[in-house]
């Protein structure tokens, strides 16, 4: 998906489905976000990763998108978290309290390190890259 200087691309990484969004994410480009979530949540069988190494969240648009995501990824059983949003974001989001409902990684590399399996190493632009 590509709209307005946002690029979202999904694709599986072992048990993940990773959507890597590059991009300045505000109140414009929101509702590409969520569809593009929202098609992942709607197609991975349970575990969602939403990769922000390359995205810079403008506004609390994108905030409520991922919060929102989150929602419904919990009521379908399913694993929604959040990798290397931009420190302003990572800021609101402590601030705000949503770093304790949202999981969080502040990088690409505490993912793996979390995912039990350091698996590809990102390139140069942060993106998860499927060996």
């Amino acid at each position: 998906m590509d709209s307005i200087g946002l690029r979202l691309t999904s694709h599986r990484w072992g048990r993940w489905q990773v959507v890597t969004i590059d991009g300045q994410v505000g109140a414009g480009a929101a509702g590409l976000l969520h569809t593009g979530l929202r098609a992942a949540l709607d197609s991975a069988p349970l575990l969602i990763a939403a990769n922000l190494a390359q995205a810079v969240l403008a506004d609390a648009c994108a905030l409520e998108v991922l919060t929102g995501i989150h929602r419904r990824a919990a009521l379908a059983g399913k694993v929604f978290l959040v990798v290397a949003p931009d420190p302003r974001a990572r800021e609101r989001m402590r601030v705000t309290g949503l770093d304790q409902i949202l999981l969080v990684f502040p990088t690409v590399a505490d993912f793996h390190a979390w995912n039990g399996n350091p698996g590809p190493q990102p390139d140069a632009r942060g993106d998860l890259i499927c060996g």
